[in-house]
Formats: C-alpha cells, sequence, structure tokens
C-alpha cells in the first residue's frame, strides 16, 4: 500500500511533464521516435554526443523523448532545463523567452521534487529562475525569487564544489546585485522587502573567476566576467578579455550567440 501510494505521489509530480511535451512534440525529429526500444542510457550518450558537436536542439528533442517514457528521469530533466534556458537567451520576442523560461523552470522544479539531494536539481532552479527574474517587474514575488536563486545555488556548490556553471550562476547573482543602487534597494524595501545585502563586487569577481578555471573554454564565462567589469566601471579590465573572447572557438549556437555580444561589448569601449 505504501508502495501504491508513493507511485501516485511521483505521478502527481511529474505528470505536468507530459502536458508540456505534447505541446512541443512537433519539434521532437521524428527519427527519434523511430526506435523506441533503444535503451535510454544510448539516448543520454547520444544527446551528450550531440551537446558536445554543438546540436542543442537535436540533444533537446532526445531528453525530451527520454521523458516522455521516463517523467522522473534526473539527467533527462536537468540537461532538458538547462537546455531551454539557453535557448531562451537567443529568442527574438520577449514572449518566447519567457515561454522558453519557464518551461525551463517546470521541469526544474520538477527535478528539485524528484531528486532533492542532486546537485544539478538545485543549479538549473537557480540558472532558470535567474532569468526569468530579468524579465519581472520588481514585486514581492521577484524579490522572494532573488532569495531564492542564492539558496539553490549555495546548495548546488555544497554538492558539487567542481561544476563550473554553479559558481557563474553565484557570479552573476553577486554581480547584479553588488550593482543595485542604493535607491533602488530603498524602494524594493519599502514596496516588496528587502534585498540581501551581502552581494559584492568581490565575490563576483571571485565566483567568475574559480568558474574560469574549472571551465577554461565556456565563452558565456568570460563574457559575464567581462560584463561585470563594464558595470563596475572597470573598461581597462573587461577590453582585453573581450579580445580573448573573439578568438575562442565557437561550436554550439550559444557560443555564437555570446560571441556577437562580446564584440558588441568591445564595440562600446574601444
Amino acid at each position: 500500500m505504501a508502495v501504491h501510494r508513493e507511485k501516485i505521489a511521483v505521478y502527481k509530480i511529474v505528470a505536468p511533464i507530459f502536458a508540456a511535451l505534447f505541446i512541443s512534440v512537433w519539434l521532437i525529429p521524428s527519427s527519434i521516435f523511430a526506435q523506441p526500444s533503444e535503451p535510454t542510457e544510448t539516448l543520454l550518450n547520444r544527446a551528450a554526443v550531440n551537446i558536445d558537436a554543438g546540436d542543442e536542439e537535436r540533444a533537446l528533442a532526445i531528453f525530451r523523448d527520454i521523458l516522455m517514457r521516463e517523467p522522473a528521469n534526473y539527467e533527462a530533466l536537468w540537461n532538458a532545463s538547462l537546455l531551454y534556458t539557453r535557448k531562451g537567451h537567443y529568442q527574438r520576442t520577449e514572449q518566447r523567452k519567457i515561454n522558453y523560461f519557464t518551461r525551463a523552470r517546470e521541469l526544474a522544479v520538477i527535478a528539485i521534487e524528484v531528486h532533492p539531494d542532486k546537485p544539478r536539481s538545485h543549479y538549473v532552479y537557480g540558472i532558470s529562475t535567474a532569468t526569468l527574474v530579468d524579465l519581472m517587474p520588481n514585486s514581492a514575488e521577484r524579490i522572494q525569487l532573488i532569495w531564492d536563486i542564492r539558496k539553490h545555488a549555495d546548495r548546488a556548490a555544497e554538492l558539487d564544489p567542481n561544476y563550473a556553471p554553479t559558481w557563474h550562476l553565484l557570479g552573476i547573482w553577486n554581480s547584479k546585485l553588488a550593482n543595485t543602487s542604493r535607491a533602488e534597494r530603498l524602494g524594493a524595501r519599502m514596496l516588496y522587502g528587502r534585498l540581501p545585502e551581502d552581494a559584492s563586487h568581490a565575490r563576483a569577481e571571485e565566483y567568475l573567476k574559480r568558474a574560469i578555471r574549472l571551465d577554461p573554454n565556456e565563452i558565456l564565462f568570460h563574457v559575464d566576467l567581462a560584463q561585470h567589469y563594464m558595470a563596475s566601471g572597470q573598461q581597462t579590465k573587461a577590453k582585453p578579455i573581450l579580445e580573448r573572447v573573439l578568438v575562442m572557438n565557437t561550436v554550439s549556437e550559444s557560443d555564437r550567440f555570446y560571441m556577437a555580444e562580446a564584440r558588441e561589448n568591445l564595440s562600446q569601449i574601444r
């Protein structure tokens, strides 16, 4: 009886995945469905190969296929969430961005519910929430979500201190809050609630540099460190970083997107 109740509880948590996936099922290449008996491990390996080759769309299709069969699969949940977040950044309209970021967060929430002790569950919850917060107007909900981002990023770092994207998330969290003016903080506090007070430029720089040390080939980390320097009035530090980015190798659509962003940033400080 206890096992039956547990299955019902898991179904209630993961059932929303099916609605989300059926809405976007037309995006999945038919070849993915052509081999329904293919083992999940084989599909996960194929998705990893596609990510390494820069084919994020095909990788996302594979993860969606896995979730159709195994809605609680940890690897598929967090990877699909992360890819929705990545792809959301280069959608052309704000509404499409919101749609992608919302889907990313829905999957991250399920990952947290089903796999609360796994580091990537907390990371994708933090990064997907951060992208939505950037598009939200000031509100009590937005303030609470800002606190939530740090809580889950800290937990992700605690569970896996060698995962570079977690330090990148903590870096941009500190950067954005450290660059919030006193007037903005006061206005938010009076209307919606207190913003975290312990964010700093020093922590932003430290965490972004740690992310780069752990994964020096990730273009986004370099671009965000440069943007942190620009936002904090340190253009002389930003310029050589952006110049180095322009000679880095691009593999994915995300890489090309951030390479273009680096080029635009550099044009602003020359």
